[in-house]
């Protein structure tokens, strides 16, 4: 039965579903937990790593 908490979890995150209500819904009481065993289930949607980042900073003219 426990492997059906690792099954939740990592499904949970793989649909994008935040990691705070994963974690709330694991019993945890952070999300540190949560990142440490599952962060490499955490999809990237965007596959565009950083852009998101570089585009604030040159609005902000800190780029």
């Amino acid at each position: 039965m426990y492997q059906t908490r690792h099954t939740f979890a990592t499904l949970a995150l793989q649909s994008s579903e935040q990691i705070g209500w994963v974690s709330k819904q694991l019993g945890h009481t952070s999300d540190e937990m949560v990142i440490r065993h599952y962060a490499k289930f955490i999809p990237n949607l965007t596959r565009q790593d950083g852009s998101a980042l570089a585009k604030v900073m040159r609005e902000q003219g800190l780029a």
